[in-house]
């Protein structure tokens, strides 16, 4: 997870066990290993690492009341303040809530980019290492990337080589990343890079943003790198837990476990999202299609169960929908985030059908996105229309839905939603981003225009201009991302030694 080698004097090892003693974190009865390496973004402080042999009774919490016989190698990570007389020890390991707690307690400071780089490094090992994904690795230099120890030397070249491009140009020898500073609000400022991670066998371009006021760290899978089976999984031994050091107010330590809550709960909330939004999707979807066809099933089983109401379910499905894809402004569902969230939520589900199922979903959308990337323009052109007829289609019929849930009496009508689903489809062809209402409402044949509210046909024409907008902005950057990867490609990758 974290190689700490540093040995620590013998006065400075006497003082961190002394500490954790003294203020109620662990007792060491048997034998242990402590290694300790400063770190540059909390001043005079050490990250330690300490390991307990299997077998060993270790005394835990305030007056060691807690009694624990560990079964394998256990690891205790921890930060130390070895400043005299304002010494203090932060455990990790627990969660971003102690990382955050970390920062506010030991003076947290970030002047340069490569600080922000080491720090991102530290807070992606530690931020949720007791979950799913467990193992998220900054590799610092080509070297630094984890293999397993069967791997062959020309295997571990041409892995390193997917490096390349993030490497300082005079030397290639170490990550050069650049930090840009972003937001104009003191509370907003944050700056932001793309940096390699390693996630167990496979390394991603990750889109990282650190907040500045509170040093918190979000980051999002922007594309795969590169895949290999000689890179190595997390580390076998076990990571431990310690307790709060007793100075550690209950306030802090209540701060530090709703961030921690937080950060599970923003997992549960994605899936109930794409949940809640599959689920309207089906509803509207349906129903739109079933008004075309003439038939009134889902109508129908929604009359069942809601009774009059039934149109008012219906209306906030589609007001669902519509607000999610205005809020995401072109929904793409990002399969390996839902991989994580699941796992996250079902720990127990790690190696099931359903883990291989979503991974290996996971690995054929991003090899859509590099055969995307790399391919022509006339491959890219191809893609992007296919999006854009697919959201088209369903924005139509989602609307079509939410027009005839306002007005449900024209379902008496014949044919009532092939001519409203008919008008939006007319308005779509015709659309041209940024063009003003009336330009559209005087084109519908007067015959028309009571089967279309004026608010619905606003909403439905500002719904098409963010579809294209997006599309034309996924265009681009998917010819840029294309320039940026042949440059890549072209450039000339490191010799075996």
């Amino acid at each position: 997870m974290w190689d700490i080698t540093s040995i620590p004097t013998p006065e400075l090892h006497a003082a961190i066990v002394s500490h954790l003693a003294d203020n109620g974190v662990i007792q060491l009865t048997g034998p242990y290993r402590l290694t300790a390496d400063a770190v540059s973004f909390y001043p005079d402080t050490l990250l330690c690492c300490l390991v307990v042999e299997p077998g060993t009774k270790i005394l835990k919490g305030a007056r060691a009341k807690n009694i624990e016989h560990l079964q394998t190698s256990t690891a205790f990570y921890f930060l130390f303040r070895a400043t005299p007389g304002k010494q203090q020890i932060v455990p990790v390991a627990d969660g971003p809530g102690n990382l955050l707690l970390a920062n506010r307690h030991l003076d947290f400071s970030i002047e340069n980019d490569q600080q922000r780089l080491e720090y991102t490094r530290f807070y992606l090992a530690f931020a949720r290492s007791g979950q799913p994904p467990r193992f998220r690795h900054l590799p610092m230099s080509p070297e630094g990337l984890r293999f397993t120890a069967a791997c062959p030397p020309e295997q571990r070249l041409r892995v390193q080589g997917a490096l390349w491009r993030f490497m300082d140009r005079e030397t290639r020898s170490r990550l050069a990343i650049g930090f840009q500073r972003r937001g104009i609000f003191h509370t907003l400022i944050h700056h932001h890079a793309h940096v390699p991670v390693q996630y167990g066998q496979e390394i991603y371009d990750v889109d990282i943003n650190i907040w500045q006021r509170s040093g918190r760290i979000t980051d999002t899978r922007y594309e795969l790198v590169y895949a290999n089976q000689c890179l190595a999984e997390e580390p076998a031994i076990t990571i431990g837990v310690l307790p709060m050091p007793s100075y550690i107010t209950k306030r802090e330590r209540r701060t530090a476990w709703l961030n921690n809550i937080r950060a599970a709960l923003a997992q549960v909330l994605y899936v109930c999202m794409m949940i809640v939004f599959l689920s309207a999707s089906t509803v509207a979807v349906i129903f739109a299609a079933e008004g075309l066809a003439g038939t009134a099933a889902v109508r129908w089983i929604l009359e069942l169960i809601f009774g009059t109401s039934w149109w008012l379910i219906l209306l906030l499905a589609c007001a669902y929908c519509i607000l999610h894809f205005a809020i995401t402004t072109f929904l793409a569902l990002d399969i390996e985030s839902i991989h994580s969230a699941v796992l996250t939520l079902r720990p127990s589900w790690t190696g099931s059908w359903i883990d291989r199922w979503l991974d290996n979903k996971s690995q054929e959308q991003n090899e859509r996105r590099n055969q995307n990337a790399v391919g022509g323009i006339l491959a890219r052109i191809k893609t992007a229309a296919g999006l854009l007829v697919s959201w088209l289609a369903y924005l139509i019929l989602i609307f079509t839905s939410l027009q005839l849930s306002l007005r449900p009496y024209l379902l008496d009508e014949n044919n009532s939603a092939l001519i409203v689903s008919s008008i939006f489809f007319q308005q779509a062809l015709q659309y041209i981003p940024m063009i003003f209402y009336f330009v559209g409402r005087h084109s519908l044949d007067d015959s028309k225009r009571r089967f279309v509210s004026v608010f619905v046909m606003l909403l439905f024409q500002s719904a098409v201009g963010l579809l294209v907008i997006r599309r034309i902005h996924r265009f681009w950057s998917d010819t840029s991302r294309a320039y940026r990867l042949r440059r890549f490609a072209s450039s000339p990758t490191p010799a075996a030694p």
